[in-house]
């Protein structure tokens, strides 16, 4: 499949023609090979006394080849870390939710538009192992696990569910923002 192409409108804040200022050509190209990354994402907080630091990061392997006529983009997250001062286990918990989606196959428009989860089967395939750890790690009661570990079956039951959940986590807020919602 040729790369694809989009053409965008680039204005001048102030200017009130239509007309293009400069006509920029996005190209996407298929790659084959896994590419990998390092994704670092940092907050700050400033709360009057020292700064407190949040980094959150993982390595994160990329493929994108054709499909049908659109793309099919593989995400791989790895060595996922949180480092913040205090991680709570609110957080401990989101980190190991978070390992349902390690590994995503995504169908994208040519535009780069999301349109939907290929592997939907796979991602629910991994909740069995990471309810047992959750449920070794958190015996003791609490309203947010008791919730968690009713509601997730449930989702991962629907591709929708699934696919509406992914915006929640950290690769997916770390990466792929959709700014077509």
């Amino acid at each position: 499949m040729p790369p694809s192409s989009s053409h965008l409108r680039v204005a001048t804040p102030g200017r009130t023609s239509t007309k293009p200022l400069a006509r920029v050509r996005l190209l996407r190209h298929a790659v084959p090979e896994e590419a990998r990354y390092t994704v670092q994402v940092e907050r700050s907080e400033f709360t009057g006394g020292p700064i407190r630091r949040t980094n959150l990061t993982m390595v994160l392997g990329l493929r994108i080849l054709p499909y049908a006529d659109n793309w099919q983009i593989s995400l791989r997250a790895e060595a996922v870390e949180l480092l913040k001062p205090d991680l709570t286990a609110f957080d401990k918990i989101a980190l190991l939710v978070n390992r349902l989606y390690a590994r995503l196959e995504l169908e994208a428009a040519p535009t780069g538009e999301l349109l939907r989860l290929l592997n939907h089967e796979e991602v629910g395939q991994r909740w069995p192992e990471i309810e047992q750890e959750l449920r070794q790690k958190y015996p003791e009661p609490s309203d947010v696990l008791a919730a968690l570990l009713h509601d997730v079956p449930q989702q991962l039951a629907y591709p929708d569910g699934l696919w509406d959940s992914l915006s929640y986590t950290y690769l997916y807020a770390a990466l792929l923002g959709d700014f077509y919602q």
